[in-house]
């Protein structure tokens, strides 16, 4: 048994002890320490990439709550410029945050705003990530029970890519639920998005987000947009760590909506469906793209069918299969490019294409004879640096008339017929070595004339019409009968041969231009049929 006056002394220290303990509280809560707490914290994030500011900390160590004002997050050396700042933060710490886990109870960030800058000379605001760094083998976990975001401002502009974005008032409510922490995401003010001089306006934003004290998970995240709608599913691994993207993006575009904004006021029609999926580390992500177009036109033309892949991929891009109905045909294709200044290829080939159906929109109603056609050909081109005088370019296309089509000896009489389809066969190459260029063409034309010859000359690529242009075509008969019924309703000649022959001008471009072949081009040409 403990004397009595042992108790009391017993009493005392314990008394005494909480006293000491109580005023270390008072003391640790007082203005001058919780000032040099403020510097002491922030003096620790300058070892980190980032620098973290704060006009004031207030905290209460009994309730393990926090209040900070004025707070601002920025790359070291770039202090002027934060990528993070928000207006106040209040948070409290759950029970694990005792034993040294990040574990909070509450937080709420009252108008956060997110700035991103890239300037002219690729710099950036905000922490930079390399693939080659070294991937953390245990992510940082943060455990949070309820999570609030009120007027989020989200600003990104990138001078290099002559790019923009502008959101605001965002807000972001999540509250714990089973072993995640999931809520909904809104948009309640508008959002502006700017590639160069085209500009577009998001008009709602909603979705779902959910977060495991670890990995991001997006549900039905969709965004009304003016031209048509865009939702983004996925997950984003180890947020904190070394982040790996898993997203599903899925659009489908009005093409007659977007027409205004790619210039285009010829009549755009038809629907675009893409889907894109985004994977990889966060510095080297990798995107496949799936395009569907269907019934797409312009201009009062044929609808036509595309369906194409690509590949996305560091510095390159990679079209893997193009295929599309077109003109009562099909044309598949390929290729690759640099998103910078790199080298490139690319291969087309087409099949059955109506020739006349193909000319149609530049032609119009003014299109009274019809070339009555098909085409079958190939092209291929490749480029060490995106630049014409760089480019090697071959192409070829066979043309055969169309079974249907009539020839000279179904009209029997010229002279009160003018007929609709001009039969023609033979075949047309095309060939680019930097600037220097040619056309070879051989062509028979309603079975009674044929054309042969060869032009060519040097591109101005800074002015095409004072491009250097020579050569020579050739016409003669090859039947006894050659019948000229177009708009004049002809008149018929029945020479062996007909020889023509159109010589077009050689030398530099001043004297032997596009434009001055085209000024001079009838007093060039000799026409001397023999009768």
């Amino acid at each position: 048994m403990v004397p009595l006056i042992g108790r009391r002394r017993l009493g005392w220290i314990g008394a005494g002890g909480v006293a000491l303990l109580l005023a270390a509280f008072a003391v640790l809560h007082a203005p001058p320490v919780r000032a040099r707490v403020l510097v002491w914290a922030l003096s620790r994030s300058s070892k980190e990439s980032v620098t973290v500011g704060a006009e004031h900390l207030d905290y209460n160590l009994f309730t393990l709550s926090a209040r900070i004002r004025g707070l601002t997050v920025a790359v070291n050396g770039a202090a002027a410029q934060p990528f993070f700042s928000a207006e106040e933060v209040r948070l409290a710490g759950g029970r694990r945050a005792l034993f040294g886990l990040v574990d909070f109870a509450y937080v709420e960030v009252v108008r956060p705003r997110v700035v991103l800058v890239r300037d002219a000379s690729g710099a950036q605001n905000w922490p930079a990530s390399s693939p080659d760094a070294p991937e953390r083998t245990a992510p940082t976990r943060v455990h949070i029970e309820r999570l609030q975001l009120t007027g989020l401002d989200v600003s990104w502009h990138d001078a290099p890519a002559d790019s923009a974005l502008e959101a605001h008032n965002l807000s972001l409510d999540l509250a714990a639920i089973g072993g995640e922490t999931a809520g909904p995401l809104h948009l309640a003010g508008p959002m502006r998005v700017r590639w160069r001089d085209r500009e577009t306006t998001v008009r709602s934003l909603d979705g779902r987000l959910s977060w495991n004290d670890r990995d991001l998970s997006i549900d039905r995240l969709r965004a009304d947009l003016p031209e048509g709608a865009l939702r983004i599913d996925g997950r984003v691994d180890a947020l904190l760590g070394s982040p790996r993207l898993d997203l599903l993006a899925t659009t489908d575009v009005s093409l007659a909506a977007i027409g205004p904004r790619l210039r285009v006021d010829s009549g755009l029609k038809g629907v675009l469906h893409a889907v894109a999926h985004v994977t990889g580390h966060a510095s080297a992500v990798q995107t496949k793209l799936t395009v569907a177009a269907r019934d797409l036109s312009a201009a009062g033309s044929q609808p036509i069918t595309v369906d194409a892949t690509a590949r996305v991929s560091g510095d390159a891009a990679e079209i893997t299969t193009l295929t599309a109905r077109v003109a009562d045909g099909s044309l598949t294709g390929r290729g690759r490019a640099s998103l910078g200044d790199g080298p490139g290829s690319m291969s087309l080939s087409w099949q059955q294409l109506d020739l006349a159906t193909l000319l149609e929109p530049f032609l119009g109603s003014s299109m009274t004879i019809r070339p009555a056609a098909r085409l079958n050909g190939s092209l291929e081109a490749r480029w060490i640096t995106p630049r014409l005088e760089a480019v090697t370019l071959r192409g070829e296309s066979r043309m055969r008339a169309r079974d249907d089509a009539p020839t000279a000896s179904t009209i029997r009489n010229p002279r009160s017929a003018i007929r609709s389809d001009l039969p023609l066969d033979g075949s047309i190459a095309l060939d680019l070595q930097g600037r220097r260029w040619t056309l070879r063409a051989d062509q028979t034309i309603d079975g009674s004339a044929r054309v042969s010859g060869e032009v060519g000359g040097i591109l101005d690529t800074r002015d095409f019409w004072r491009s250097t242009l020579a050569g020579a075509f050739h016409t003669a008969a090859v039947k006894p009968a050659v019948v000229r019924c177009a708009a004049t309703r002809g008149v018929v000649h029945e020479p062996d041969t007909l020889p023509v022959t159109l010589r077009l001008p050689s030398g530099s471009t001043t004297a032997g231009s596009v434009l001055d072949s085209i000024a001079t081009f009838p007093s060039d040409a000799s026409n001397s049929p023999s009768s």
